[in-house]
């Protein structure tokens, strides 16, 4: 009787539809993934948003020019990281990150963007990276020490304070290799301008989510941060939500309050003659 009941029980929620599973004190604005971000409600002069985010970074060196310092290197405005932002619900981890950096760089032409990374943990070494460029950008892949292209600068600093762990102290700044686990959604703009104090930059957003799931078990309720720079590692930007966790998957969390809620049913009753 009790395994009927199970079953019964996982079978209701894994009908559930996904709108049920989200709880409003953990639910975030809703993200439209299209480039567009608007819905992030964020000023186009200071580039602060105009809401509550788990966490976001505004970058201080932007330059409005070719050959200004941004840091740690050169090239200006062309490799200038702006600002990133990173948000969650129940259900998926939100990123948008705004750069004065042409999407369409390759290597070959001067350095291609970078990929999105995470560090649980928050020592510098990085889990997970979403591709942003190659032949499946917005796919999510579980990665290594090995799985990353590092960029030119050494000597970097981890959010921790302490030297970037990889070879020389330099920052990993794009995906090479590493386990496929998922997909999440990513879109990529155009050009626009009218942002920051010179409102003729060209600049450009990017716009991902990636449903919690998709990250291992071990990491949940794990403090973290998100890192993007070009692959020539120019400029690098890091948020770091203060005491941000990822939450874990409101389909799981509730499949743990009914097997909770069972139990104490189970134990309720009483076995009849």
């Amino acid at each position: 009787m009790l395994m009927r009941t199970l079953l019964a029980t996982v079978a209701t929620l894994l009908a559930l539809p996904a709108a049920a599973t989200t709880t409003p004190a953990m639910a975030a604005s809703a993200y439209t993934i299209d480039g567009d971000l608007a819905d992030w409600r964020i000023n186009s002069q200071t580039y602060m948003p105009d809401g509550p985010l788990k966490g976001y970074t505004i970058d201080t060196d932007s330059t409005g020019g070719l050959s200004q310092f941004v840091s740690p290197g050169i090239g200006g405005q062309a490799y200038d990281a702006e600002a990133l932002y990173v948000d969650y619900d129940a259900s998926k981890l939100y990123l948008a990150l705004i750069t004065g950096h042409d999407p369409s760089m390759t290597n070959a032409t001067g350095w291609a963007p970078g990929d999105f990374l995470i560090d649980f943990g928050r020592d510098g070494l990085f889990e997970y990276g979403l591709k942003t460029t190659g032949s499946r950008p917005g796919t999510l892949y579980r990665i290594g020490a090995g799985n990353v292209r590092l960029g030119q600068f050494t000597g970097q600093m981890t959010p921790l304070g302490t030297i970037s762990p990889y070879r020389g102290g330099r920052n990993a700044v794009a995906i090479t290799g590493g386990t496929l686990v998922g997909a999440g959604e990513l879109a990529i703009s155009s050009a626009f301008t009218g942002y920051g104090r010179y409102t003729t930059d060209l600049h450009y957003a990017y716009e991902a989510s990636i449903d919690l799931d998709l990250f291992a078990p071990e990491f949940r309720n794990t403090p973290f941060d998100v890192q993007w720079a070009m692959q020539c590692g120019n400029d690098v930007i890091s948020a770091d939500p203060p005491g941000g966790v990822v939450p874990e998957p409101a389909s799981l969390a509730l499949f743990a309050s009914a097997l909770a809620a069972l139990g104490l049913t189970r134990r309720r009753t009483k076995p009849t003659a």
